[in-house]
């Protein structure tokens, strides 16, 4: 288990290292209000913040899905839990990139853009890990090693909603 958030968290600290806006330093105020640079270090710091949170929450919820304390070994669950995270992170950064670059934008804006998004999807990552722990945290102790599952698919990013019927 300690293997995958090892492997999890060298993946999400490659997204912080972001070399987007790496060469310029400084903080939003030190730019125009409204430039590509003020926009695109907020955002930056936007993504940091949810990024560190992110980590913290995706340790919580492998450890819940793998729990020893349950009946049944877990751990296919929990590395799959932990590997579609890695993927995501992955896909966010690429997908975001595709997205700046679509501005066709000029100067750093196409950055500033891909920034914003970047933002946006692990802030929105973020909140759905979030959730899956309330809904596991929320079914009674007994319950949660057979019906944990049902709390897993709001991460599942091409959930249809098949499974569950």
């Amino acid at each position: 288990m300690e293997r995958y958030r090892v492997a999890v968290v060298i993946c999400l600290l490659g997204l912080l290292a972001r070399p987007a806006l790496a060469d310029v330093s400084g903080k939003a105020t030190d730019w125009p209000e409204g430039s590509a640079m003020s926009v695109g270090i907020h955002f930056e710091e936007t993504k940091d913040y949810f990024l560190k949170l992110l980590i913290q929450k995706q340790a919580i919820l492998v450890d819940m899905v793998g729990s020893k304390a349950y009946k049944f070994d877990h751990s296919r669950l929990a590395k799959a839990v932990s590997q579609q995270h890695e993927a995501y992170i992955s896909y966010v950064r690429q997908e975001c990139e595709l997205i700046g670059s679509l501005s066709e934008a000029g100067g750093y804006w196409p950055t500033t853009y891909a920034v914003k998004c970047e933002a946006t999807m692990i802030e929105r990552r973020y909140k759905r890990v979030s959730s899956a722990i309330k809904c596991i945290e929320r079914l009674p102790a007994e319950e949660r090693e057979r019906y944990q599952g049902q709390c897993l698919y709001q991460i599942a990013q091409l959930n249809m909603g098949e499974w569950k019927k």
